[in-house]
Parts: structure tokens; C-alpha cells; sequence
């Protein structure tokens, strides 16, 4: 905090935002060195435009965020030779709905291990949510303030995800 004015007339503002804190150590677990690589040359677009968002644009923080899930959950499958079990029932080629995604993701098993822990796939529906809202709904803004408790599940969801890349 700082003090601006004069004796009996002071003011006083808060120099950082409280949120930023938080938002400053989500950033080195979201933007880790560890992980930007295991990810790898697929998610550089999508990572970037992240960096240049989070913590200013709810809105496009949670639309990346779900983007990004939904392509790891793809990329991830693919890479392991089981993308057809994300694909629609109906025949058509298209894929089943990011819910449906994460739903697979935390029964199907490589080495007796889920692609997700069941607990982190339940906790990341939020951010498809919020996802949702930001790309779907013009009348509601996604604040960070909703997204930053998802983060710590997100991240996990990230890091199970690239572990099977």
C-alpha cells in the first residue's frame, strides 16, 4: 500500500492487486519449463495467447484454457493409438464433446493408469464450463476471479495429460 495526500487527507492505494499474487504463482506452474516442453511444439499458438492473456481476459483465459484441454485430451489419444475412442458414435468422424472427452480420459487406462485421475477429471469440468460461457454466452463475462480456483485441477489435468504424451 501506498499513501498519497496530506495530513488528514490521506489516501491509500494498494500498489499490486491482491488476485495478482496468486495469479504470478499460477503462472509458474501453468507456464513451467517442465511443462511447456512436454507439451511441445503443439500447443506453442494456443500457450502463447495464453501467456498474453492470463490474469487480464477471463474470457479468453477460460476459452484457452478449454481449448487446450480439449486438444491435449486429442493429441494425447492420438499419440497413443486410441483416437477413435473419442470419436461420435453417429459415424459422421466427428468427435464426442469435451465432457464426454474427460469422461473417457478417466477410464481409459495405459499401464493400469488412467490418462486422468478420476478426482481431477470431476474438478475440470469447471473450467469446460467456464469455457462454455466465455465462447457461448454474449451476455455473461467470465472474471479471473472464477478461473483461479480451477487452476490448481487444470494444471494437474495438463501435467497427467503431457505425462502420456
Amino acid at each position: 500500500m501506498t499513501r498519497h495526500g496530506s495530513k488528514g487527507f490521506y489516501e491509500y492505494i494498494q500498489k499490486t492487486n491482491a488476485v495478482s499474487k496468486e495469479i504470478e504463482q499460477i503462472e509458474h506452474d501453468l507456464f513451467s519449463n517442465v511443462l511447456i516442453k512436454k507439451l511441445g511444439k503443439n500447443f506453442l499458438i494456443e500457450l502463447k495467447d495464453l501467456g498474453y492473456n492470463f490474469g487480464k481476459s477471463g474470457n479468453c483465459t477460460a476459452f484457452l484454457l478449454r481449448k487446450i484441454l480439449e486438444k491435449l485430451i486429442y493429441i494425447t489419444f492420438a499419440k497413443n493409438g486410441l483416437s477413435q475412442r473419442l470419436e461420435d458414435s453417429s459415424g459422421t468422424g466427428k468427435l464426442v464433446g469435451l465432457e464426454s472427452m474427460i469422461n473417457i480420459a478417466s477410464s481409459e487406462k495405459i499401464k493400469n493408469i488412467p490418462f486422468l485421475i478420476p478426482k481431477t477429471a470431476q474438478e475440470i469440468k469447471g473450467i469446460k464450463f467456464l469455457g462454455d460461457v466465455s465462447a457461448h454466452n454474449p451476455l455473461i463475462d467470465v472474471d479471473m476471479k472464477t478461473i483461479i480456483p480451477q487452476m490448481p485441477f487444470i494444471i494437474s489435468a495438463f501435467k497427467e495429460l503431457a505425462e502420456k504424451l
